[in-house]
């Protein structure tokens, strides 16, 4: 998908194309909008570039609050939930 959107971004249409897609795909394609922005996560500098504001405001607002992933390296990375809270 990076590759895609490498390409994509090269013409303003491009770019304003990828956005729109995204933002759609995360409206209708159930659980997208989470592993869009796990793909944020792991690479912010690489999906900065491609991503516009009003389409990762869309892919944050479908995914929910608790969908963003705790960068690797942190304590909350390696934290496993407790089995009361299943």
């Amino acid at each position: 998908m990076l590759r895609v959107g490498t390409a994509l971004v090269r013409s303003t249409d491009g770019a304003r194309r990828l956005d729109r897609c995204l933002a759609e795909l995360a409206r209708t394609v159930p659980g997208f909008a989470a592993h869009a922005l796990a793909w944020y996560d792991e690479d912010p500098a690489g999906w900065r570039a491609l991503v516009g504001a009003g389409g990762l405001r869309t892919i944050e607002d479908v995914a929910g609050p608790g969908a963003r992933t705790p960068p690797a390296g942190t304590p909350d990375a390696e934290r496993v939930p407790s089995a009361w809270h299943s």
